[in-house]
């Protein structure tokens, strides 16, 4: 069990400060039709982010201490190269439609379902492995 510590002045300060970067973002994103001033909203909210995590403390996960067991197998792996040739063949073939005149539909279709399996498969190598 965690033992439960008050905050100090450092982490009110960082929550406080986080909290005024994410309004000041939040009130860019409503006033502002800039992209550049939008991209640096997003900076700031990634910031505040940042600063929130830092007031927090210590992350609970330790990323550097893991069991090696967790990685995936060479399977997993060889099955993730293969969606990835596989994706690189779909886009081959819908650029070759696209310089033809784009007349049939199914590489826009092929290269669609390919993305959302090679998005869903790698998102899920990625998350075993961090």
């Amino acid at each position: 069990m965690e033992i439960l510590r008050r905050p100090g002045l450092r982490a009110h300060a960082l929550m406080t400060l986080a909290t005024l970067l994410l309004a000041s973002a939040a009130i860019v994103f409503v006033l502002s039709h800039n992209q550049l001033v939008h991209s640096y909203g997003c900076i700031a909210c990634i910031a505040a982010v940042g600063l929130a995590r830092m007031a927090k403390g210590q992350p609970s996960i330790n990323l550097l201490n893991r069991p090696a067991t967790a990685r995936p197998s060479r399977g997993m792996w060889a099955i993730g190269f293969a969606l990835g040739l596989l994706w690189i063949a779909s886009y081959v073939a819908l650029r070759e439609d696209a310089s033809h005149g784009a007349r049939v539909a199914w590489p826009v279709y092929l290269f669609a379902i390919v993305a959302i399996i090679c998005a869903s498969f790698w998102g899920y190598l990625l998350a075993a492995n961090i």
